[in-house]
């Protein structure tokens, strides 16, 4: 079965994609000031533990915004899976 969309329809999948990339590279800024941290960094391949601690809390926080776990992989440049273990981890520390 083939399904054929609009131009409407692609431009509305396109439209919420930006709207949830924006809302994690929100996240991100706020982050990032709030951590001292430069967004740059954040979104970097980088591994130290300041770099994943703030790549961690944008997971947790954009979770909470609602975003799924492949949007915010998709935004931060990470596997989801990646995503699920960051949102755990930063459950832990906060004892939720």
């Amino acid at each position: 079965m083939t399904y054929v969309l609009s131009p409407e329809a692609i431009a509305a999948c396109q439209s919420v994609f930006v709207q949830h990339k924006n809302t994690a590279l929100l996240i991100v800024d706020a982050v990032s000031e709030q951590t001292g941290i430069p967004a740059k960094r954040i979104l970097s391949p980088r591994r130290d533990a300041a770099t994943c601690r703030a790549r961690q809390i944008v997971m947790y926080e954009a979770r909470q915004a609602g975003l799924s776990l492949m949007q915010i992989g998709d935004a931060l440049g990470r596997d989801h899976t990646s995503v699920m273990h960051g949102i755990r981890a930063e459950k832990k520390r906060r004892g939720a």
